[in-house]
């Protein structure tokens, strides 16, 4: 069995509560994907949930589309609810909800 690396469990669980266990770097890659599309597809924003709560997965996947495209879009756009948490790529950000993954923000506040 392998050893135990306590400086790693440590390090992310620091971080747990703000990804609920999606590694930093996978939600870096997120923001990089949603940056250059400007959008998610349902396939990525399953993936997101998927790494964070296999609950949240379900619902993403009983929403359309052009449904989960279109609202990660305009997270974008939105100013003021919990779409624009302060949560952003690089600052830890919360795990998304159904389908509207405010944890890939492409602005730091």
């Amino acid at each position: 069995m392998a050893e135990i690396d306590g400086s790693l469990i440590r390090e992310y669980l620091d971080v747990y509560t703000e990804t609920q266990g999606v590694l930093p770097e996978r939600i870096a890659e997120f923001g990089e994907a949603y940056r250059q599309q400007e959008y998610l597809t349902r396939e990525q924003l399953y993936e997101i949930a998927y790494e964070s709560s296999t609950r949240s997965a379900y619902h993403v996947e009983t929403n359309p589309k052009a449904r989960c495209e279109e609202v990660t879009a305009n997270v974008r756009r939105v100013d003021g609810d919990f779409s624009s948490s302060p949560a952003s790529v690089g600052s830890r950000p919360q795990p998304p909800p159904v389908c509207s993954p405010h944890s890939i923000r492409t602005d730091t506040r």
